[in-house]
């Protein structure tokens, strides 16, 4: 397992046994966190903007979630991954998703 996510208790991130979730932000951790309960499926952009911010996907929501899916997207080896190793994948219509079980582990 490259990736694991504990949720339960306090939430806890881990990338090859090296705890990273310390820096991240609240909504960051929030995010994980909701994709990790979707983990057989994608989440939609929109689905995200409401849950989290309670609000359209308008522009500004847009800007807010691209920022945190960047930043998610290049935890761990510094922007090296393959797409094998990364946490969250975003699909070709947008939708995001955590990577699959032989990558990431769930608690």
């Amino acid at each position: 397992m490259i990736w694991k996510i504990n949720t339960f208790g306090s939430f806890r991130l881990f990338y090859q046994e090296q705890q990273l979730g310390a820096h991240l932000s609240r909504t960051s951790k929030a995010l994980i966190s909701l994709l990790a309960t979707h983990q057989s499926r994608s989440v939609t952009r929109e689905e995200i903007a409401c849950l989290l911010w309670s609000t359209e996907y308008d522009k500004a929501a847009q800007h807010r979630l691209s920022t945190i899916l960047w930043r998610l997207r290049h935890l761990g080896d510094s922007g090296a991954q393959t797409t094998t190793r990364q946490l969250l994948l975003i699909e070709p219509n947008g939708d995001v998703r955590i990577n699959g079980r032989d990558v990431v582990e769930i608690d």
